[in-house]
This record gives structure tokens, C-alpha cells and sequence, in this order.
């Protein structure tokens, strides 16, 4: 009797199911890596905030943000899958999909949150390194002085650019999300 059961789970797991799985895994991962980098953060402005730390809290916010990015590949498939197989799917089955995304959408919105909030922190509390401090009032800079205030600034433009690029994909992929959504809705 088990052996027929197993076969039926296994003829009744489909790629439809393997995806929810996927789509799962990945609201799960993006809601405890929020979770984690919002910890983290904490330390900016503090005694702890040290450039390693920031470099670190940079990693973490690349790593969400690409695994954001794959989780959008996995929606689409997902809505794909589910409208080649529209009148297959069993209620269950869309049951499962309007929790999951209800889950998603919930560690979006903490995604978003997180991201903000450390951009504004890495913003209002600057390092205050005597090595990345320059004062360009005082007239007698020394030539590093300025080569390190000049290489600062350009980190600053890459750092602010990513950022941006960040926040330009973070948005796209909330649109796939709520496309996703109307189409799974359907």
C-alpha cells in the first residue's frame, strides 16, 4: 500500500509543485536574511562600525538582493507553469500558491524595508576613520590627502550607483511579483 502511495506522490509531484517548493525556499531564505542583515546594521554608528563591517553588510545586501533577483526567474516560470496547466491545478494546489505568496510578499515588503534602512543608516552615519576624513578647508593638504579624498569620492559614485542599480532591480522585480500575482490570480 505504501509503495502505491509513493508512486501517486511521485506521478502527483510535478515541475508545478517542484517550483511552489522553490518559490517557498526562497521567501523563506529572503525573510531570514532580512532578518539577519537588519541585525547587522545595527552596528552602523556605533563603536562597531568599522570599514570590514560595512564590507561585510555590503556582501549580505548583494547576496539578498541576487537571491531577490533569482526568486523573480522562479515567479515567472511559476506563472508559466500555472497557465499551461490552468484547469489541471486542484484547489489545493491554488490554495498553497495564495499562502506562499502572501508569504512572499510579506518578506518582500521586509526585504524592501531592510535595504532602506541600511542605506539610510550607511548614509547618516558615516565612518569617522581619521584615514577617510579630509578637511579641505585647511589649506595645507598633502597630496595623498587628496588622492585619498578623490579615491573616496569615486568609491562614494560606485557604492551610490550600485545602490541605485539595487533599488531600479528591487522595483522591476516587485512589478514581476504583482504581475505575477494578477496572473496567478486569474
Amino acid at each position: 500500500m505504501s509503495i502505491l502511495i509513493e508512486i501517486h506522490f511521485r506521478l502527483a509531484y510535478t515541475h508545478f509543485h517542484e517550483l511552489v517548493d522553490t518559490w517557498t525556499k526562497h521567501a523563506q531564505a529572503i525573510e531570514t536574511q532580512t532578518k539577519n542583515l537588519s541585525e547587522k546594521a545595527r552596528v552602523l554608528g556605533t563603536s562597531s562600525d568599522t570599514p570590514e563591517i560595512r564590507s561585510r553588510l555590503d556582501e549580505d545586501v548583494r547576496r539578498l538582493h541576487n537571491l531577490a533577483t533569482n526568486t523573480k526567474t522562479v515567479l515567472k516560470e511559476l506563472a508559466d507553469e500555472m497557465t499551461k496547466r490552468r484547469k489541471e491545478l486542484s484547489r489545493n494546489d491554488l490554495v498553497m500558491v495564495t499562502k506562499i505568496k502572501t508569504d512572499m510578499i510579506n518578506a518582500l515588503k521586509n526585504y524592501e524595508d531592510v535595504i532602506t534602512n541600511v542605506c539610510k543608516g550607511r548614509q547618516q552615519y558615516q565612518p569617522t576613520s581619521n584615514d577617510t576624513l579630509i578637511d579641505w578647508e585647511n589649506a595645507n593638504l598633502s597630496e595623498d590627502d587628496v588622492h585619498r579624498r578623490l579615491q573616496l569620492q569615486q568609491q562614494m559614485k560606485m557604492n551610490n550607483n550600485l545602490l541605485i542599480k539595487q533599488n531600479e532591480e528591487q522595483f522591476a522585480f516587485e512589478e514581476q511579483v504583482q504581475l505575477g500575482q494578477v496572473r496567478i490570480s486569474i
